[in-house]
């Protein structure tokens, strides 16, 4: 306990003086701050279900107000008329409900709802209640009762002055990798990890509210977990060809080859080192109009610069990599790529130069720049599992309330 008061303390002393004192009630508290989802603009909104405050859905779950929307959901506050409990009703897409080739997130819930409760990992996953269709105005709609959870970690992050402080961002990470590895485990890829997508138990916004003041403390004193697997794909069946936030995109991707459960620890890598920085590892955008090079060779090259060449073990399981990388002629038969970009840009960093931008004390820097270097090693078959992660030094006494 006292080591955790220390490193508290030392978190609230780094606050005073990153944050503006009008912008902050005081050095252990942090305003959060919320926007409004609006549905998004250029999809079908009559593939959305209409839901009225305090319609009835399965005879069962009253539909209280909206928490928020996605590219293929609606997700409603709701009270369990049987139980009085309140839960998150979220409401799928109609396009997706006899969708055999996209994505079975009813499915993939049910998956991780029947792995072993014995896993710790199984508590850091967002967990699922009931499920049933509802028919409406444009068709049947998948519906999952899920966990009703509170803020998310980007609402936190994006509250924060600059960079997250160290502590934090270990605490998150290390709850995260426990629900990925709990879901690996299930045969269960992601694949869509980012800030959105982490909720906190136990602090939430009220109705209408749109910030708060939260105990910097109540931040420890949560379990961050892992949500919406609308994106998801089964070790066994993989339906998306193009998979992940743009930025965390991992280089398996990007290349063509073939991508597992370790395209989810670097998308989780990108988007810790986001968070411990303060910026995006990544801007595959950057100046893309004076290089002339599209946002795959722009993202391409920063990995280059920042961890350097592919292996060309790597590269030649790329069906793209040809596009991007020289070809070695000795090798042309078996189409071997040598690993040097056709456009190689104009960086020249590394990652102890970016996280030492966070604006951390220097003794903090050495494990979690080593930890981020096993989560965002270039070839797959080298970069650490969720499992591996958790037993790295910078797991090790993570600070709890």
């Amino acid at each position: 306990m006292p080591a955790m008061y220390r490193a508290l303390s030392s978190m609230r002393n780094t606050l005073s003086r990153r944050v503006d004192r009008s912008a902050r009630r005081s050095a252990s508290t942090i305003r959060i701050t919320r926007a409004a989802a609006p549905l998004p603009r250029d999809l079908d909104q009559t593939q959305y279900c209409p839901v009225h405050k305090g319609e009835l859905f399965s005879d069962r779950y009253e539909a209280l107000r909206s928490l928020g929307c996605g590219a293929y959901s609606t997700v409603w506050l709701a009270r369990d008329i049987r139980t009085q409990q309140e839960c998150a009703l979220k409401i799928l897409v109609s396009s997706l409900t006899d969708n055999k080739r996209g994505p079975d997130e009813m499915g993939v819930m049910r998956t991780l709802q029947e792995g072993s409760s014995q896993s710790p990992g199984k508590e850091h996953t967002c967990q699922l209640f009931d499920t049933f269709v509802h028919h409406g105005p444009y068709g049947r709609h998948i519906c999952l009762v899920l966990e009703l959870l509170g803020l998310s970690a980007f609402d936190v992050y994006r509250s924060f002055p600059a960079s997250l402080p160290l502590i934090l961002v270990q605490r998150i990470a290390k709850d995260v990798l426990l629900g990925l590895q709990f879901a690996h485990e299930c045969g269960i890829i992601h694949t869509d990890i980012k800030g959105d997508n982490i909720m906190m138990t136990g602090i939430g916004f009220e109705e209408g509210q749109t910030a708060k003041d939260i105990e910097i403390l109540d931040l420890f004193n949560t379990v961050y977990k892992l949500t919406d697997f609308g994106a998801a794909n089964t070790a066994s069946r993989q339906w998306a060809g193009l998979i992940q936030p743009v930025a965390l995109r991992s280089p398996e991707v990007l290349i063509g080859a073939p991508w597992d459960t370790k395209a989810d620890i670097w998308n989780f890598g990108c988007l810790m080192y986001e968070f411990a920085r303060g910026a995006v590892l990544f801007d595959p955008a950057w100046n893309n109009e004076e290089t002339g090079m599209d946002f795959v060779e722009t993202h391409l090259a920063q990995m280059v610069a920042v961890f350097g060449p592919f292996p060309q073990s790597f590269l030649v399981k790329g069906r793209k990599a040809r596009d991007y990388f020289d070809e070695t002629v000795n090798d042309i038969l078996t189409q071997r790529c040598a690993g040097h970009l056709r456009k190689p840009g104009d960086y020249n960093i590394t990652l102890e130069d970016l996280l030492a931008r966070g604006g951390h004390p220097p003794e903090e820097l050495p494990d979690a720049i080593d930890f981020f270097r096993r989560a965002l090693t270039i070839d797959p078959a080298a970069r650490w599992s969720a499992a591996q992660l958790l037993t790295h030094p910078w797991m090790q006494n993570v600070i709890t309330a």
